[in-house]
This record gives structure tokens, C-alpha cells and sequence, in this order.
């Protein structure tokens, strides 16, 4: 009864299908990858026009230009944690068309400092910087960032949002 329910193909002896995929190396210099994300287009209704700063933030050439990509990596690159207890951690965001013409991004280990390239912009950390108490100092995650541990990327286009799962105690806490 179950071989009925396969496709024909699978006793027809036909070859796997393979794909070719052209790809190249946009950045290096990320240590611990562990999420990366096309940012993609958002949705114009929703939160989006209800929020100028977001809104700005989602043009060209900006934090989450459609075109750019979010990387998840372990490190805080340069800037202390904003809470020692837990994982660092930061979310990039980069621009993998300005390393076609200029070759491969090399990542600096630091970006604390204001140097001007806009190829690669620290969206978020487990600093000080980035605390939820900066923004509601009574919640009940004001001591946590929005990237601590961070393991994965999801986009919600429709609401205009990433979304950042972490491992603020590590990956077996």
C-alpha cells in the first residue's frame, strides 16, 4: 500500500537532478556565525509608516536596506557586555554589494568606533548600548539585549521586525 503512494519517478531509475550554485565570499573577519539573513522588502502597511525612524532605516544604503544581510556572530566586537552573566553576541548588518567592487569585506574586530564604512553596521549587541532598560527600564528583560548568544535570524516583513533567537546562558544553558 505504501509503494503506491510514492511518486513513479523513484523506480523509474531516473538520475538525481544537481544544481550549480554560483557563490562568492562577501565578508570574512565573523567569528562564530551562527544565523545569516537576507533582509528583504517590507511590507508598506503595518508599523512601518507609523515609525519614521524605522521606516528610514529600511532605504537604501541603510541598517535594513532590502539588498542587505544580517549575520549573527559571537563577539561584541570591541564593545564590553552589557551584562557579564550572559553570552555576547551581536547581529550585523552587511552590504554584499560593496564587496563586488571592492573584493571581500575584511570585518574589523572592533566597531565601537565611528570609521565611516557603511559596508558593515553593528545592528545590535549584548552591550550597554542595546539593553532593553535603555528603552523600559521596568521590564522584565531590561537587563537583557536584543542579541545575547545569538543562533538565528528570522525577518518578519509583514511587521517590520527582525526577530533574534538567543542563547543568553549558551548553547547547552
Amino acid at each position: 500500500m505504501l509503494l503506491s503512494l510514492l511518486p513513479s519517478w523513484a523506480f523509474a531509475g531516473d538520475q538525481t537532478p544537481d544544481w550549480r550554485l554560483n557563490a562568492r565570499i562577501v565578508a570574512v573577519g565573523l567569528p562564530d556565525v551562527a544565523g545569516v539573513r537576507e533582509v528583504g522588502r517590507f511590507h508598506v502597511g503595518g508599523p512601518i509608516p507609523g515609525n519614521p525612524e524605522f521606516l528610514m532605516a529600511t532605504r537604501e544604503g541603510r541598517m535594513l536596506d532590502p539588498l542587505r544581510v544580517l549575520v549573527a556572530v559571537g563577539s561584541n566586537f570591541g564593545a564590553p557586555p552589557g551584562d557579564p552573566a550572559f553570552e555576547v553576541g551581536a547581529i550585523l548588518s552587511i552590504d554584499p554589494r560593496a564587496g563586488k567592487s571592492g573584493g571581500t569585506i575584511v570585518v574589523p574586530q572592533d566597531l565601537t568606533g565611528n570609521d565611516g564604512d557603511a559596508r558593515v553596521q553593528l545592528y545590535t549587541a549584548q552591550s550597554e548600548r542595546f539593553l532593553n532598560r535603555r528603552y523600559n527600564a521596568g521590564a522584565r528583560t531590561a537587563r537583557l539585549a536584543a542579541a545575547s548568544g545569538p543562533r538565528y535570524i528570522s525577518i518578519n516583513n509583514a511587521f517590520g521586525r527582525p526577530w533574534i533567537a538567543n542563547a543568553p546562558s549558551g548553547i547547552n544553558g
